[in-house]
């Protein structure tokens, strides 16, 4: 299982790259600061990615550049089929993260490592979608 300072790196980074729009994410990320094994470094590294605006090759999304918006998908929210859009989660970081295959073993660690964490990130105003690739 992986770490929670591995687990909220991975999401910042992440968070950097898709992100929901909102005037509160600034001060999100300064509440990183105050979790248990997140360092000053670690936060003081993702502000300055946020700030150099780094390109991402493998993605059409750039840091600070709002998610390309979705409306009206089918997900399972608290074990019940529903819809949602990009904008359910306005004002809110929003972490979205991709893996291979449903019902599969292939990374099913970080999968329930993110499902344990969830009330961490919800702590620091942050979502977590889970998509599979597989999945239409």
């Amino acid at each position: 299982m992986l770490g929670l300072r591995t687990l909220v790196a991975l999401a910042l980074f992440v968070a950097c790259i898709a992100t929901a729009h909102g005037d509160r994410k600034h001060a999100s990320l300064d509440a990183l600061g105050s979790l248990p094994g997140v360092s000053a470094e670690t936060v003081r590294e993702f502000k300055k990615f946020q700030q150099h605006n780094y390109p991402v090759h493998r993605s059409q999304v750039l840091p600070r550049k709002p998610a390309p918006s979705f409306t009206n998908v089918n997900a399972v929210v608290g074990e019940k089929f529903t819809k949602i859009s990009l904008d359910d989660y306005k004002g809110k970081w929003l972490v979205m993260f991709f893996y291979p295959f449903d019902f599969t073993f292939v990374c099913p660690t970080e999968i329930v490592s993110f499902s344990d964490s969830v009330g961490l990130f919800q702590a620091i105003n942050t979502e977590v979608i889970a998509v599979s690739t597989d999945s239409h």
